[in-house]
């Protein structure tokens, strides 16, 4: 019970720093509208490119926010089907679905990576300001890497719960309503 206690705590340590980096690219995209829509009325000038900025931003916020989301319980469940379930039914379900979130964000993760050399293979760039994509998508793959992360500690600790009647009470406590 401790050892996952432990962990839980360096995985919601990761997902924090996700937070905080998914918290600075928010006030980043909020200062370049806030600052853009000032120049286009009062200025009359534009930030030339502060779609892309703003779309550039928006990766890096949506996919370093989902571990955080996960760690969080933010995420939408299947819970009220699953209580509804007799016995150890719950847990069992639970897991098989934890694992196959925890092998869906793997594959995600890879896909991500993968796609982000190719990306910086093919050269592509933002169509104005000619800011390369590949390290944005390489971004991405670090923010799956934390869900996926997040993912498979949530399937061990709920497998323990099948065989641990403290981490099981713990477990289902964590379900949302």
């Amino acid at each position: 019970m401790k050892t996952l206690d432990k962990i839980d705590r360096v995985v919601g340590w990761l997902g924090l720093a996700g937070c905080v980096v998914a918290a600075i690219a928010m006030l980043f995209n909020f200062g370049i509208i806030v600052v853009d829509v000032f120049r286009r009325f009062v200025l009359n000038s534009a930030i030339r490119g502060s779609t892309e900025y703003v779309s550039l931003a928006e990766t890096v916020l949506v996919f370093f926010g989902m571990a955080y989301t996960q760690h969080k319980r933010g995420m939408v469940e299947i819970t009220f089907f699953m209580r509804k379930l007799p016995g150890m039914g719950p847990m069992i379900s639970w897991v098989v679905v934890n694992w196959l979130s925890a092998i869906v964000g793997v594959l995600l993760t890879y896909a991500s990576f993968v796609h982000a050399a190719f990306i910086q293979t093919m050269k592509s760039a933002t169509a104005t300001l000619y800011i390369p994509f590949y390290p944005f998508y390489y971004l991405m793959g670090i923010g799956m890497t934390l869900l996926a992360i997040e993912l498979i500690f949530d399937a061990v600790k709920n497998t323990a719960g099948l065989f641990d009647k403290e981490v099981r009470e713990r477990v289902i406590s964590e379900w949302p309503m």
